[in-house]
């Protein structure tokens, strides 16, 4: 869950502050020019507090980053959850993938999650390891509908974690095509195809 304390800054004049607000308004800078061009004035005008208040409640740059990026993952993660609450395993699913390619038409800037596994994944051990737990958390819902698929009869038998990560893989690399626009009428058939498999599995 985000963040809701309310914080206060300046001697003479304090300035009231929420800060989930301010880490939404940060991370939608990040998420737009990616976390190496973006700068401490982006950050200042984009959340309209200066540099001291930006330091003395989130930290650094890159600290105020994972902060944006935690809060990003949390409130995908509750979408995920919600989105994969229907009573029937194959509704889910396909819930799933229909909610990708509304979100990429939603966000032209990609998912920040890929962006920053792609731009800070290799050497940021702070970052990765938020997106690691994020998703293992991922493969974890994904593998609980499809044992349930399993034992109501929707899906056919076969390895739930090898399925799981194949689900997630193919996820992740919708999300990266979007990204450079290139999904086509092959990528919409995707989720129907792999439900397909999975019930003559």
């Amino acid at each position: 869950m985000g963040e809701t304390e309310t914080k206060c800054r300046g001697a003479g004049r304090p300035r009231c502050f929420e800060t989930d607000k301010v880490l939404e308004q940060a991370g939608a800078v990040f998420w737009s020019k990616g976390y190496a061009s973006t700068s401490l004035t982006d950050l200042t005008k984009a959340t309209g507090l200066n540099k001291g208040s930006i330091y003395s409640t989130f930290g650094d740059k890159h600290s105020l980053f994972l902060k944006c990026l935690k809060r990003y993952l949390d409130k995908r993660l509750e979408v995920l959850q919600e989105t994969l609450s229907d009573d029937d395993p194959k509704a889910c699913l396909l819930n799933v993938f229909t909610a990708l390619e509304q979100n990429q038409c939603e966000h032209p800037s990609g998912c920040l999650a890929l962006n920053t596994l792609t731009e800070l994944g290799p050497h940021d051990a702070k970052a990765r390891c938020l997106l690691d737990s994020h998703l293992a958390e991922v493969e974890k819902l994904i593998r609980g509908v499809l044992e349930r698929g399993q034992r109501s009869g929707a899906f056919g038998d076969f390895p739930v974690e090898l399925a799981s990560r194949t689900i997630c893989s193919v996820i992740l690399a919708m999300k990266a095509r979007a990204r450079s626009h290139q999904l086509d009428g092959l990528d919409h058939r995707l989720g129907p195809f792999l439900l397909d498999l999975l019930a003559k599995a």
